[in-house]
C-alpha cells in the first residue's frame, strides 16, 4: 500500500519479475539437454536410458509444451498440473500413421489416463532435477496428485506353470 500511495505499482512489478522467471519449455530442454549428454542420474544412480528420453521427448513436445510451455514455473500451481492431466486423460484418438507405415509401439504419445498420468511423473521429476540444479527454487507439482491406474492381470506362462508344478511336486 506505502507503493501504491507512493506512486508505485507493487502487483505489475510482482507481475513483471515472474515472467522473467524460467519457462517450462526451458527446464525440459534443459533436461533433455542433460539427460541426453548422460549428466542425469535416474534411479540406482545410472544415466537416464535413450529409450526414456525419447518418451519423455515426446509426451513434452506433444503434451507439456502446448499446454504449459510459455508460463514460467514460478507461477505454476498444482492445480495447473492437475488442469493439464485432465486435458491429455481426454485426449484419446492415436494420430494416424503415414501411408504404408504400421504404427508401433513406444511411438508418440497421444493422450489417456495412462499417458496423462505418467507425464505428470515425469514433470515432477524434471522439476525435481531442475531444483537440485539451482534453476527453479522449489518443485510446483509437490503435491499433485496423478490419476490412478487400471491394475493388470498377470497369467503364467507355460514354462513358468510347469515350473510351479516341478516346485509342488517336490514340496
Amino acid at each position: 500500500l506505502g507503493q501504491a500511495a507512493g506512486g508505485g505499482d507493487p502487483l505489475g512489478e510482482r507481475l513483471k519479475a515472474r515472467r522473467a522467471g524460467i519457462t517450462v519449455t526451458a527446464v525440459c530442454d534443459w533436461y533433455l539437454g542433460e539427460a541426453g549428454a548422460g549428466r542425469l542420474l535416474g534411479r540406482r544412480g545410472r544415466p537416464i536410458k535413450a529409450s526414456t528420453i525419447a518418451m519423455d521427448r515426446s509426451r513434452i513436445e506433444v503434451h507439456v509444451k502446448p499446454r504449459l510451455g510459455t508460463k514460467p514455473v514460478s507461477s505454476l500451481s498444482v492445480a495447473d498440473l492437475e488442469a493439464m492431466q485432465a486435458a491429455i486423460s481426454v485426449r484419446q484418438e492415436p494420430p494416424k500413421p503415414e501411408k504404408g507405415k504400421r504404427r508401433k509401439r513406444g511411438g508418440v504419445t497421444v493422450g489417456g489416463a495412462g499417458v496423462a498420468a505418467r507425464t505428470l511423473g515425469m514433470l515432477h521429476t524434471i522439476f525435481a532435477h531442475a531444483k537440485r540444479a539451482g534453476l527453479i527454487a522449489a518443485n510446483p507439482a509437490d503435491g499433485a496428485r496423478k490419476i490412478a491406474g487400471t491394475g493388470r492381470t498377470r497369467r503364467l506362462s507355460f514354462d513358468e506353470i510347469r515350473a510351479l508344478g516341478k516346485v509342488l511336486r517336490e514340496a
